[in-house]
């Protein structure tokens, strides 16, 4: 049998429940329906060995959820998975080593009631046998309890990893179903949210232009970037004229780029040549060299995350 089911899905559940006649592994995040708690201490009754893990959460141990000291009382064995230790997520449950029932489904009002589930009900044997080695694996890592834990209403309040608006409709389900009064539970802790105010990049050095003895800052030291330089236009008075991007601390200077401009003036004398460049944040030093006559033109891209300093 393999079926899935996304309607009347705790009826599907009960059903296999009932028929359990020598075990019942159970492994599941949230766990607060009490129609399903009070079917696993019928199954109990009726002889059944029933193991739960169970995940650490304020939910299942509310003062409304299932009491699981009385599961523990009449013979189940309990443990307790540590969320620090990895979020035990499962929603499974083992019925005489031949059924599996798994799906997207907690054990849980909310998932009754609110969400769009999902469970497979399977009895193919190689599949149960990967869930009994999962479980085995379970239960291998985490300690039986001998307590169950039972937190307060204040206690709760005082929480800061519980999602309120879950909890608070577990509590109305269930004291619509037990006929308990209705609460509604209220974040006291205080909540400090720490904002880190963002750091400026700025350019480490200035960033400066050689043309024939000439000299240009195109990207001044210290700028906050990006920085897009206003174009510069040069015109060559002779051959071999080398273009050279420079970055500059202080009387230091280091080249970058160097380019010989007749590659893109053809050789040809009094061209007109436009020269701009931009930094980012990245490292990225980005420019152009252009001879406006010719049409020809030198992209330039260098990374150098060097050329980048930040301030507050």
């Amino acid at each position: 049998m393999d079926k899935a089911y996304f309607t009347n899905i705790r009826s599907q559940i009960l059903s296999l429940l009932k028929k359990a006649k020598e075990e019942v592994d159970i492994a599941m995040a949230w766990f607060t329906s009490s129609e399903l708690f009070d079917s696993i201490l019928s199954c109990m009754k009726r002889g059944c060995k029933v193991q739960l893990v169970l995940l650490d959460n304020p939910i299942n141990f509310m003062e409304y959820a299932p009491d699981f000291n009385e599961f523990i009382k009449k013979g189940g064995t309990l443990k307790i998975a540590n969320p620090d230790e990895g979020f035990m997520h499962h929603k499974f449950c083992i019925i005489d080593g031949k059924f599996v029932i798994t799906g997207s489904y907690n054990w849980t009002y909310y998932a009754e009631t609110r969400n769009i589930e999902n469970i497979i009900i399977t009895d193919y044997p190689s599949v149960v046998s990967q869930y009994q080695e999962e479980y085995q694996r379970l239960k291998d890592q985490i300690p039986v309890v001998s307590e169950s834990p039972r937190y307060q209403w204040s206690d709760i309040e005082e929480m800061e990893a519980v999602d309120f608006p879950e909890l608070n409709y577990e509590i109305e389900q269930i004291a619509n179903v037990k006929h308990f009064p209705q609460r509604q539970i209220v974040q006291t802790v205080s909540s400090v949210t720490i904002t880190e105010r963002p750091l400026q990049a700025v350019s480490k050095y200035g960033i400066g232009l050689h043309v024939d003895d000439g000299q240009e800052i195109l990207i001044p030291q210290r700028h906050p970037l990006p920085f897009i330089s206003e174009p510069i236009t040069i015109y060559n008075n002779d051959k071999n004229i080398v273009c050279a991007i420079y970055k500059k601390n202080g009387k230091v200077e280091d080249p970058l780029v160097q380019e010989n401009v007749d590659d893109i003036t053809m050789g040809n004398i009094g061209q007109e040549i436009r020269i701009r460049f931009t930094l980012h944040e990245s490292g990225d030093l980005i420019g152009t060299i252009q001879c406006i006559e010719t049409g020809k033109v030198f992209d330039i891209k260098k990374h150098n995350p060097d050329l980048i300093d930040y301030v507050e």
